[in-house]
Order: structure tokens, then C-alpha cells, then sequence
């Protein structure tokens, strides 16, 4: 993977909303030695056309970016969005025919080096130990990719792991866009999460719930705060970025 560079894709997300864990990933990428170039138009994946149906928009857009793609010699694309990552994955291959490009997720190539030896996480994690996993819909029963997040996690020393009733292929949504309009589903979604993760960890207070996807995040830590739950989200990312010694100190995730 480091031999040549490759394509940091950022997604809508992290580029327009969440540029803190966006620019922790491209700092995480030049302290593990990943060569990597970002676009200088970097267009949306598409995905949400998909999503909602939009069949011939869908094929038009990956159509547009595939030349893009060409035109720039993209041959490799690492994303940290689930949905950036089915949709490159699944969706393009549909479309584009005999598509050469390898698609990585960043929990891959972080659980790959992990394994491989390459880097290795010392640090004993200053937050709450008591946490758990939380499976996206889109990197988890869509892309299966359950075994690497919990790899990055349980390599981080001094954290006790306890597994969610509801995991896996039968974890529960956090309720992705519907939150427009039907916000109080959503909350609904995510309370109960907060609550099996509680029961389950017995987190008394200083429990945290980590996740891969800028959606789920965002949903947690709006009804996090809106029900002043003292069960936090926690953004892989950054527990990353502390291990690496990006982060100098953890407080709290909105002080990094």
C-alpha cells in the first residue's frame, strides 16, 4: 500500500462538516508514512443518489467521476466514509466495467499495519475504558467489515471491551438521514443504543461508544447532548490520533 500514493478520498462529511477528524486522518496518514495525494475538486461519491433512488443521476455521476479519476491516474482510493467506500465498492463495479481501481477502507489499512507490526499502539487510553462498538449500517451489513474496527480497538491497551447485545449483522441503525424530517425516530434510534451500551458495558457514568461513520457520530452526539447522556460517542479516529501521539492529551472529544 505505500509504495505508491494514494488517493485520500475525504467524502461531503469530513471535507464540509467534520474537517477536525478529516485533517486528524491526513496527519495520521503522514505520521505512519502513507504516501497519499487529495483532489483539487474532489466530487462527491454519488452515493446519496443511490440511496434515494436517483438511478439515472447515480450513473451519470460515477460516469463523471470515473474519467476524473482517469485523468488524474488514480489506481488506489482510501476513504474513512462507509458510504464513500460502498459506493466505490459496490455501486461503481455495477457501472464501470473491468474497473481497475483497489477501494480501501482507513480501518483496513490501519488494522493491516497493526498486524503486520509496522506501528504499534503503547499509550494506555485516558478516557473512559469501558467501551463498545457501535456498527454502521453501511460498513457493517453492507460491507462486512466488522472484524477490523474491533482489531484497532481492542490493540489499544487498558480498554475493556464488552460487545453490544445488538452487533454485528443485528446492530441497530442510528437513523442516518431520516433525521430530516423524522427526527424523533432518530432519537428514539439513538437512545436505545445508549441504553443497551450502558447496560451491556456497565459504563456507571464514563461509558463510550466508539463508531467509524461521520453520520452515526453526528447522530450520537446530537441526542448525546440533547439527553445530556453521560454514555459518549467516540470517533475511532481519534483514539487513533492519540495512540500515534497526534494528540498530546484526550479531554474530551470536542477539544481536539
Amino acid at each position: 500500500m505505500q509504495d505508491e500514493k494514494i488517493l485520500y478520498f475525504r467524502g461531503c462529511t469530513l471535507a464540509y462538516s467534520q474537517t477536525d477528524v478529516d485533517n486528524l486522518i491526513a496527519k495520521i496518514l503522514q505520521e505512519i508514512n502513507v504516501p497519499f495525494f487529495v483532489l483539487p475538486n474532489e466530487p462527491c461519491c454519488g452515493g446519496e443518489l443511490f440511496r434515494h433512488g436517483a438511478k439515472k443521476q447515480a450513473i451519470e455521476k460515477v460516469k463523471q467521476n470515473w474519467d476524473y479519476f482517469k485523468q488524474n491516474n488514480v489506481k488506489k482510493i482510501l476513504t474513512y466514509c462507509p458510504e464513500c467506500y460502498v459506493t466505490f465498492k459496490i455501486d461503481y463495479p455495477k457501472i464501470i466495467q473491468d474497473m481497475k481501481l483497489e477501494i480501501i477502507h482507513f480501518t483496513e489499512l490501519i488494522a493491516s499495519l497493526l498486524k503486520e507490526k509496522k506501528i504499534k499502539f503503547e499509550r494506555e487510553i485516558q478516557v473512559s475504558k469501558n467501551l463498545t462498538y457501535f456498527d454502521g449500517c453501511h460498513l457493517g451489513r453492507e460491507a462486512k467489515l466488522y472484524e477490523e474496527p474491533r482489531y484497532i480497538l481492542q490493540s489499544i491497551p487498558g480498554i475493556k471491551y464488552k460487545e453490544m447485545p445488538l452487533s454485528g449483522k443485528n446492530s441497530l441503525c442510528c437513523g442516518g438521514p431520516i433525521r430530516i424530517p423524522h427526527v424523533d425516530l432518530r432519537n428514539t434510534l439513538v437512545k436505545r443504543t445508549f441504553t443497551e451500551a450502558k447496560k451491556k458495558a456497565k459504563a456507571k457514568g464514563d461509558g463510550g461508544i466508539v463508531m467509524t461513520c461521520p453520520t452515526c457520530y453526528y447522530n450520537f452526539k446530537t441526542v448525546a447532548t440533547l439527553t445530556e447522556s453521560k454514555t459518549k460517542p467516540i470517533s475511532l479516529v481519534r483514539l487513533i490520533a492519540y495512540e500515534l501521539g497526534i494528540l498530546d492529551t484526550w479531554k474530551d472529544e470536542e477539544e481536539v
